[in-house]
């Protein structure tokens, strides 16, 4: 895949006797010096199990200017992805800080997130920023299947629904009275589900702001949680040592599957709904939701997948991986893996077109690039890279109408790159 070459630099050299390249290398570490005290906290977090820490980056001038917005052509697939070009910059209207969690509406064309301040969201195609408003203390977000709610999920336990357009507050719940910030929704029935720190989960269906089931507590806190693709099942882990599935719509469990002394940060469901990965620090498994006793241990790389777990759209590939290890590909169906990218560093990120062949990825300083998967286990995979030098883009997110590339940059601005 030719390399996509967008990069522009600004103009303020003099601090560096006039040299662009100097400019460049001092602009890219103090950049990188900002967000590593940050970054350094959401690895211990996670290890620790305690809320994610609200970002501190502020104030770091963007990686690129911000040009006339324009929407895109239409979906980038293999044959176009290498005239992907920068189509604008969302920025933010106060203090500009990290956008720590977003989520994206069903059709791909809005876009909410959280920086330390503020509940902000945008429309995708025309680049407004629709709403901002306070952002209390959420750590998490998703929208309605409809886009007309965001719901904000508050370190308290407390979900607050807000108007997607206007950000007027509809509704407020409280969810979980001991919510330990692992969560989970159901993007096509509204459902949500919230992890509790004694082990118990509570499911609620948010469109009808009504508790559809609770589990009791079990010997350890909740560590992960996964909805099926068809809203019917929950997968979850615990500090218990078992894996669970349940029914949605009634919290009645279907299965366990002990998993000793493993202790899982990830669950993904196939596509189909067939098959669960659940992703630790040192394995990868694949358990079976149609024969729950047929459970299959694959090969990871180092950290294992306690980062990074998704299904290709299709189902025939799925990537795990952490930012020691980099991104391991395996065929879900033949239990193998298939291909290794060395996508490696403080922050890694990843996600898929909506086909399944290609793959985008970021790592911290390096910017973001495009996989091409149909050669995975041939002779390589190619790739394209788009080019930001010096930026600090710590996620991707590839719209699931395949339109538009979201590129996160710890400063704050989001870049939005399509045809």
């Amino acid at each position: 895949m030719p390399v996509v070459n967008a990069s522009r630099l600004a103009p303020d050299e003099r601090k560096c006797g006039g040299n662009p390249a100097s400019f460049v290398k001092l602009r890219t570490k103090r950049r990188l010096c900002s967000i590593i005290s940050l970054l350094f906290a959401l690895l211990a977090a996670a290890c620790t199990g305690e809320p994610t820490p609200v970002p501190q980056v502020r104030g770091l001038p963007p990686t690129l200017p911000a040009p006339a917005y324009r929407e895109s052509a239409g979906p980038i697939d293999a044959a176009s992805a290498a005239q992907v070009a920068l189509l604008g910059r969302l920025d933010q209207p106060e203090m500009p800080s990290t956008l720590f969690a977003y989520a994206l509406s069903p059709d791909g064309t809005r876009l909410a997130a959280l920086n330390n301040d503020e509940l902000l969201a945008w429309d995708l195609l025309t680049g407004a920023l629709a709403f901002h408003t306070a952002r209390l203390d959420a750590v998490s977000l998703c929208y309605s299947p409809d886009k007309t709610e965001i719901f904000a999920i508050r370190a308290s336990g407390q979900v607050t629904a807000y108007a997607a357009d206007s950000g007027a507050e509809r509704a407020s719940l409280q969810v979980h009275d001991r919510y330990n910030n692992v969560s989970a929704c159901d993007a096509r029935g509204g459902r949500a589900a919230f992890g509790g720190s004694d082990g118990s989960i509570r499911i609620w269906d948010l469109i009808a702001r009504q508790p559809l089931a609770a589990t009791g507590a079990s010997r350890g806190e909740t560590t992960a949680l996964a909805f099926s693709p068809d809203g019917d099942l929950l997968a979850s882990a615990g500090l218990d040592g078992q894996a669970r599935l349940w029914e949605a719509g009634t919290g009645v469990q279907r299965a366990a599957l002990p998993l000793e002394d493993l202790l899982v940060y990830r669950l993904a469901f196939a596509p189909d709904g067939g098959q669960i990965a659940l992703g630790s620090e040192g394995d990868l498994r694949l358990w079976s939701t149609a024969d729950p006793s047929s459970v299959h241990r694959l090969a990871a790389p180092p950290g294992g997948a306690a980062q990074i777990l998704l299904y290709a759209p299709d189902g025939r590939a799925l990537i795990g991986g952490s930012s020691a290890g980099g991104l391991q590909i395996w065929d879900p169906a033949a239990l193998a893996g298939v291909g290794l990218i060395d996508v490696t560093g403080l922050r890694i990120s990843a996600d898929f077109a909506p086909q399944g062949e290609l793959l985008l990825t970021s790592a911290l300083g390096a910017g973001a690039a495009i996989y091409d998967l149909s050669g995975a286990g041939g002779s390589g995979l190619a790739r394209g890279q788009i080019a930001m030098p010096g930026a600090a883009i710590y996620a991707v997110e590839w719209t699931d109408d395949g339109r538009l590339l979201l590129l996160f940059d710890a400063s704050g601005p989001v870049y939005v790159w399509g045809l």
